[in-house]
């Protein structure tokens, strides 16, 4: 939301410059800069709105995060104590970032539910 209003005032003053020049162009005997203006900022409407789409769908859509932050995630499940498996660590990404785990102390994988990752813990602990 807050993107969204920086990127509405950002484009009325660029497209008010826009316009103030097509104008002028206008009024200096160069009417073609009134409609070079008008598609200018009908292409600067349409990337914006692009990129703010994009940006919205890949927030609504369950997407899964990055190798990267998938091993640093499985790198802190592992340090915890008694973890001796990590299996089936499901990420997603809905507005922030997020993820489950269930920590079994069998080590039957069924412990856990579906799409939660289980980490085993030794049966000593």
């Amino acid at each position: 939301m807050l993107r969204g209003n920086a990127w509405d005032h950002r484009s009325d003053a660029i497209s008010s410059v826009i316009v103030v020049v097509g104008v002028a162009g206008t009024l200096a005997g160069l009417p073609y800069l009134d409609a070079l203006a008008a598609i200018g900022v009908a292409l600067m409407i349409i990337k914006i709105s692009a990129e703010l789409i994009w940006q919205s769908v890949r927030e609504l859509i369950d997407t899964a995060l990055d190798a990267e932050q998938v091993e640093r995630i499985r790198g802190q499940i592992q340090q915890v104590g008694g973890v001796q498996h990590v299996h089936m660590l499901r990420t997603g990404r809905v507005a922030a970032m997020r993820w489950s785990m269930c920590i079994s102390r069998s080590t039957r994988r069924s412990a856990c539910p579906r799409g939660t990752a289980s980490a085993r813990r030794s049966a000593a602990s």
